[in-house]
């Protein structure tokens, strides 16, 4: 079971997520991980994780990419709780 996450934003949702990292892998401790990533050198010291580009990322979804969205998600639920927060249901569900 392997799960592709992808963090097509800044470097400050970059160690946001990183941050929440261990409650998300916490949730789902038997899932393997592979992360898209615009900055992996965040996630250098994480293991137990595939790092991919956003451009093998697209490859892979296709037409399906904006529904990886952490932002589009939040913008259809009225999202207005901590964006921490919104990464733990996002992308730990």
């Amino acid at each position: 079971d392997t799960r592709l996450l992808i963090c097509d934003a800044g470097v400050g949702d970059h160690l946001m997520l990183k941050a929440v990292w261990n409650d998300i892998r916490r949730k789902n401790p038997n899932t393997k991980y592979t992360l898209a990533l615009c900055y992996p050198e965040v996630f250098t010291d994480v293991s137990d994780i595939n790092i991919i580009s956003i451009a093998d990322a697209k490859l892979i979804v296709g037409d399906k990419y904006d529904q990886y969205s952490l932002y589009r998600w939040c913008w259809e639920r009225n999202w207005n709780r901590p964006m921490p927060e919104a990464m733990k249901e996002f992308y730990g569900s």
